[in-house]
């Protein structure tokens, strides 16, 4: 029975003890396959057997057999289970020692030819147990046979990878190269294969052959992209990354990121290639080779800018120059990535998209980086390139992020960008759309008023026919404002800024509107929007022609600016315009009396205003037109003393005349007119004033005025003759009438000088001629006046001078050969001399003469008187030569009854008159 579990535990040893050192497996009965109905065995657990029982069992074994090959067996398994430490633990761990016993162990078995071993096996223990001792070297010798002797062994492969770890921390890289490079030539599913591979690559890359070191590399590579990520244990993991750090060694040893893509352009593009070149980057940076790393990284996204690493690739150049604080790099970076990854770009609709949402935090961050930074330099700079760059990333923000909680806030750092930089009308659209395109925010309602604001920042920069434009876009910008935000305390302005922009548009009725709602709203209202409200009111509803309401805004209006101020005398302007409307629609509607106190109101309530004098006018005219004549005539007064120099003053003038005449105030329109004629500049208008005035002195019983009028007229107008011929007429007239013959005679020789002195007509010779024959008369009269008495000589004398004067004077007269003066003066002249025959003949008789003497005496006298008869009859018969030139009047008439006087002998009879009528006719 002892025999027997003797034998049973060295079964057990032989079919376990031949492990490999890492993962080699031998079959074991459990590998066996199983007979169809075996029957069911029940196990039962072996008893526990001791290493040293086990160790003596095979020296026994070894000492008792007589077969060669058993022989063999058990002192291989000797060596064996001291090569493995075989029931050893670590208080009591395998000696060198034991090590060199097993083996010579080895060497005794491989010396003995005729034990049936495998003996590649054997030499792998051997190597194995010069391991087990530190002595690698003395362990590549057995290697080195197994692989040379027995290619074909199952352990060729794991013994030349053992090899090559050896020859590798000798550093004889060459042999150890050969050594991988055999091992890992053999089979892929090797366990060594992988280990093989990485560690090919380093051999060659520890001799400087990095380009071929690469080639197993990315076979390694290649070999695990077969598996799927959950196969892979730590170490596999491990196995790769320093692979790919031995490849970024490679790379950077050799052209560095240029390698990598002459290297790739040589093969397919593998899925790995984006950690190829990250790996290479973050190589560089660890040796602080930032510009190498930063160059690699964008080689990738140049070559592959598709990539779904793309975009990370650029976030990681932006970290690597702001780790490094290169601020104007990273900045330059942040624009490119922001650029070529942005949210709205084609990049994300590929296969890159499974990366946004870790991508996405980092875009906005970048973007409004961006934004942010162009916007600080703009307000240093003022640059407008500066400001457009702010405006670009903002926008890209806002474009990319439109649902985002900070969008609001960016879109109103854009407008503020677009104000600053002068793009008033960009910054509106910008500043309404994050006022009224969001839901409410904190920045809701200032915005809404910085676009309100920019409109008048707009405006005053505007000065051509845009303005009324942007007057419509800030009028709607304002409204909309108090639409949004009626609570708001700035709406009180902007509702006062609407009114006034309405008033400027001429919008009157809105303009209105707005004024009264800020001024019944319940607003608590500065003085000065009081001011504006009830100017836009009083400007607003004259032009709506409410010219009632219109006075009394402007009333109200004028409290609230200062009287030396250039809007309180539009407004006093305005009062009196609004008041004067009001007459002239009375007066349209025939109302005259009602119109005239509207005109007159203008001058008692706006007395300083411009309209004041037309509306004095007006309110005379009105008054005329309602002839009330007294207040007309005071209305008209007023207006000429207090307009004189006014264009409507000689129209005021002949009004008055008309008011006068209309009450028949005859001087007083009289002294109009000589008013009128004094300013006249035509001479034929002043000279008919002038007359004019006279006609109505005199019609008017001023004797004494028409007189100094005539006069005046006579000495300031000689021209046109003929009427200043009649004015001396007048003058003469008049003076008659007043019993002042000595005036009207010399009158009457004015008229007869200036008759002679200009070219006379028809009037004025006939004038004349009167006028001769009446001083004719005069001196006739005269003539007359003396009586022949003592002292006889004297009074002769006197009176025959008298008579040569009459004479001379009718025979002016005669000479007019006007027919009616000269009878008459034919007439009157033979009188003269038949009054002078009759006074010689009945002259005083001197008193000292006798009889005798006195009978002489009378001789004489008759002697002289009769050639004085004989020229009377003379002279009257020169009358009846008239009558064949038309001219048969009253003179004619007394001629021929003088003549029957004269000669009743010839002349008494009717028949003999009528018939030397006749014959003259």
């Amino acid at each position: 029975m002892k025999k027997m579990f003797v034998y049973a535990a060295i079964l057990a040893l032989l079919t376990s003890g031949c492990s490999s050192w890492f993962s080699e497996r031998v079959a074991t009965l459990a590998d066996l396959p199983v007979a169809e109905h075996e029957p069911p065995i029940t196990p039962e657990p072996l008893p526990s057997v001791g290493w040293e029982e086990v160790a003596k069992s095979y020296e026994r074994l070894r000492a008792e057999t007589t077969n060669p090959q058993l022989h063999a067996k058990a002192l291989k398994r000797l060596a064996d289970l001291t090569v493995e430490g075989y029931g050893k633990d670590e208080t009591a761990p395998v000696s060198d020692e034991e090590f060199q016993r097993a083996v010579k162990q080895y060497d005794a078995l491989l010396a003995d030819a005729d034990a049936e071993l495998e003996r590649d096996f054997i030499l792998y223990q051997k190597a194995r147990a010069y391991d087990q001792m530190a002595r690698p070297e003395l362990a590549l010798k057995p290697l080195t046979e197994l692989v040379t002797q027995y290619p074909n062994s199952p352990l060729y492969g794991e013994a030349q990878y053992r090899r090559g770890e050896i020859l590798f921390s000798l550093q004889n890289y060459r042999e150890a190269q050969n050594a991988y490079r055999a091992a890992a030539g053999l089979w892929s599913d090797s366990p060594y294969y992988r280990r093989a591979l990485y560690k090919y690559g380093w051999s060659m890359f520890k001799q400087g052959n990095y380009q071929d070191a690469l080639l197993p590399f990315f076979a390694l590579f290649d070999w695990y992209q077969v598996l799927p990520p959950e196969k892979l244990d730590p170490a596999d993991l491990a196995l790769i990354e320093d692979s790919h750090r031995v490849v970024s060694l490679s790379f950077s040893s050799m052209n560095g990121v240029a390698s990598v893509k002459e290297f790739l352009s040589r093969r397919a593009q593998p899925p790995y290639t984006a950690k190829i070149y990250e790996n290479l980057a973050e190589f560089y940076v660890k040796q602080e080779l930032h510009e190498e790393a930063t160059k690699t990284l964008k080689a990738f996204v140049a070559q592959y800018p598709q990539a779904p690493e793309s975009a990370g690739f650029m976030l990681r150049v932006v970290d690597i120059y702001q780790n490094r604080g290169f601020a104007t790099q990273a900045l330059q970076a942040k624009v490119d990535f922001a650029t070529q990854f942005g949210a709205r770009q084609p990049y994300w609709k590929t296969e890159a998209a499974r990366n946004w949402e870790s991508i996405k935090p980092r875009l906005q961050i970048t973007v409004t980086d961006l934004a942010s930074f162009y916007h600080a330099k703009a307000q240093r700079s003022g640059a407008r390139g500066d400001y457009d760059q702010a405006v670009r990333w903002y926008d890209e923000y806002i474009q990319s992020f439109p649902q985002d909680a900070q969008t609001p806030g960016l879109h109103f750092l854009m407008a503020e960008a677009l104000a600053e930089s002068g793009q008033m009308a960009e910054s509106i659209v910008a500043y309404e759309t994050t006022s009224y395109g969001y839901p409410a925010h904190e920045k809701s309602a200032e915005a809404g008023y910085a676009a309100f604001l920019n409109y008048q920042q707009l405006l005053a920069q505007t000065t051509d026919e845009a303005q009324d434009e942007y007057k419509r876009g800030s009028i709607l910008s304002g409204r909309r404002f108090v639409g949004y935000y009626p609570q708001d305390p700035r709406v009180v302005t902007v509702q006062a800024r609407v009114a006034d922009l309405l008033f400027e548009l001429r919008e009157d009725a809105e303009a209105v509107a707005t004024a009264r709602e800020l001024l019944e709203g319940g607003y608590q209202l500065t003085p000065e929007m009081q001011r504006s409200a009830w100017t836009i009111i009083a400007h607003g509803e004259f032009a709506l022609a409410e010219y009632p309401s219109s006075e009394h805004a402007c009333q109200q209006a004028l409290r609230f600016w200062p009287a030396e101020s250039e809007e309180f005398a539009a407004l006093i302007e305005r009062q009196a315009a609004a008041i004067y409307r009001q007459g002239e629609i009375a007066r349209d509607a025939g109302e005259f009396a009602a119109a005239a106190d509207h005109f007159l109101r203008v001058g008692k309530q706006t007395p300083q205003a411009n309209i004041r004098v037309t509306a004095d006018y007006d309110a005379a005219m009105a008054l005329v037109s309602a002839t009330q004549w007294e207040r007309a005539i005071a209305a008209l007064n007023d207006f000429l003393t207090r307009y004189p120099q006014h264009e409507l003053y000689a129209s005021a003038e002949e009004q008055l005349a008309q008011a006068y005449a209309s009450s028949e105030q005859w001087s007083k329109v009289a002294q109009v007119y000589e008013r009128m004629q004094a300013r006249e500049t035509d001479p034929e208008r002043r000279s008919q004033l002038q007359w004019n005035a006279a006609d109505l002195y005199l019609k008017g019983g001023e004797a004494g005025m028409a007189i100094a009028a005539y006069s005046r007229y006579v000495e300031q107008f000689p021209e046109p003759l003929e009427q200043a011929i009649e004015a001396r007429q007048k003058l003469a007239d008049l003076y008659a009438q007043q019993g002042k013959p000595g005036a009207r005679r010399e009158w009457l020789r004015s008229l007869i000088d200036a008759h002679h002195a200009g070219a006379g007509t028809d009037r004025t010779t006939y004038l004349a001629a009167k006028a001769e024959l009446e001083l004719a008369q005069a001196d006739e009269a005269e003539f007359r006046a003396v009586k022949l008495a003592q002292p006889l000589k004297e009074n002769l004398a006197k009176k025959k001078d008298l008579m040569q004067k009459t004479v001379a004077a009718y025979g002016r007269a005669v000479e007019y050969k006007v027919g009616e003066v000269t009878s008459a003066s034919v007439y009157r002249l033979a009188e003269v001399y038949r009054h002078f025959a009759a006074e010689l003949l009945g002259s005083e008789r001197p008193a000292e003469i006798d009889a005798e003497e006195a009978e002489m005496y009378n001789v004489m006298l008759e002697e002289q008187a009769f050639p004085f008869e004989e020229k009377a009859l003379s002279i009257h018969e020169s009358n009846m030569r008239l009558i064949p030139q038309g001219v048969y009047d009253q003179w004619v008439k007394a001629s021929m009854r003088a003549l029957a006087e004269l000669n009743p002998g010839r002349y008494a009879k009717q028949e003999l008159i009528e018939y030397y009528v006749n014959t003259l006719f």
